[in-house]
């Protein structure tokens, strides 16, 4: 009511303050409800008014199913995605020079939501950062952790396997280089369905 039905502001010491029409020129709580049903009540057409179908799709439909039920048991399916992460680095000789902000690549196990690969550089999501991920997901995560000063057991992250089948998002994943890894390494690639435009 103070944000759309207001007859101005009074400022009171350095606030101000909404002035409010007598109450019964303000929409009463039936008149509110009736709003409600009438624009709110469809809030799937509300919002793909407002966004369109593809913004509808990446930002609001329902997750109507899941890739478990692809896998028939640890090391079957991995999924590998990336994302770019929300700071900056600098140059460790001067600091007040930006270097970019780094991809993060993230290979897990569908079955177990096991963490098996990951990789993070400064080169933009492309074949080069899957390839990384794809190369960590193999390799052995005692040595791997070693490199960086930590210390685990075999148990701890026991990962150090190729899987039967990837599934990607239709990036890094299609195409010419994909169809190598298939070829050389007898691993099959699944990527997921083309939003609508």
């Amino acid at each position: 009511m103070e944000t759309y039905f207001h007859r101005g502001y009074d400022l009171q010491g350095n606030i101000l303050v909404p002035i409010l029409p007598p109450a019964e020129e303000l929409p009463t709580p039936r008149q509110f409800t009736h709003q409600y049903y009438t624009y709110m009540h469809n809030l799937t057409q509300l919002l793909k008014s407002r966004e369109g179908e593809r913004g509808f799709a990446l930002h609001h439909r329902a997750i109507l199913g899941d890739s478990t039920q692809m896998a028939y048991g640890p090391g079957f399916l991995v999924q590998g995605d990336a994302t770019i992460a929300d700071i900056y680095l600098v140059s460790k000789r001067d600091r007040s020079r930006i270097i970019g902000r780094p991809v993060i690549y993230v290979i897990i196990d569908v079955f177990s939501r096991l963490i098996v690969g990951l990789s993070v550089s400064l080169e933009g999501p492309s074949w080069l950062g899957m390839m990384l991920a794809l190369e960590n997901m193999a390799m052995d995560k005692v040595a791997f952790c070693r490199e960086f000063g930590v210390e685990i057991t075999e148990d701890e992250w026991p990962s150090h396997h190729l899987p039967e089948a990837i599934l990607g998002d239709r990036g890094e994943l299609e195409g010419y280089n994909a169809d190598n890894l298939v070829n050389a390494l007898n691993i099959r690639v699944h990527n997921t369905a083309v939003l609508a435009t």
